[in-house]
């Protein structure tokens, strides 16, 4: 049975065309038919500025979806501090196996469930220290004006002491 949803898909000279190709009963019901359930439906009512969605603002997105976010993450930051896991995750290095040709396919396995442990757990840190570090920018950020806060950019070499953060 076809639907009204996939007839208006059709540019309306198409689906004009269509029903004139009827037989003239058949075009009299339909016209019958389609004025009953325009009777039922009632004025079509009309576009008003009332119904269009108010966009929130970067602001309110921030506080309600973004913020929320990085306290989950926070918290499951904490979590894994305390148990002890990401200090745990130096001497987890240390006892990686490299020998990969060597291990069986459940050794690869078990070393692979290892790494996807230790990814999450160092995504985890890192994704602190960014929300850290972008903390610091806003603070700078409401503590000068534009122009002085890239002149504290500038000065404080940013991308140069995070480059060293990396080789260390």
């Amino acid at each position: 049975m076809a639907s009204f949803k996939k007839l208006s898909g059709y540019p309306e000279n198409a689906v004009s065309w269509a029903i004139q190709q009827l037989p003239r009963e058949d075009r009299e019901k339909l016209d019958k038919t389609l004025g009953v359930l325009e009777s039922f439906l009632g004025d079509k009512p009309g576009k008003s500025s009332e119904t269009r969605r108010k966009l929130p603002s970067a602001s309110e997105l921030f506080e309600k979806h973004i913020i929320p976010i990085i306290k989950e993450g926070m918290r499951k930051l904490e979590v894994l501090d305390d148990q002890g896991k990401i200090q745990d995750l130096d001497e987890s290095f240390d006892e990686m196996r490299t020998d990969l040709q060597a291990m069986s396919l459940d050794d690869l396995a078990d070393l692979h469930k290892q790494i996807a442990s230790m990814e999450k757990n160092v995504q985890a840190v890192d994704n602190f220290f960014k929300y850290y570090r972008g903390v610091v920018y806003l603070t700078v950020h409401n503590k000068v004006n534009t122009d002085g806060f890239s002149k504290w950019i500038q000065s404080r070499d940013v991308t140069s002491a995070r480059s060293r953060c990396i080789r260390r």
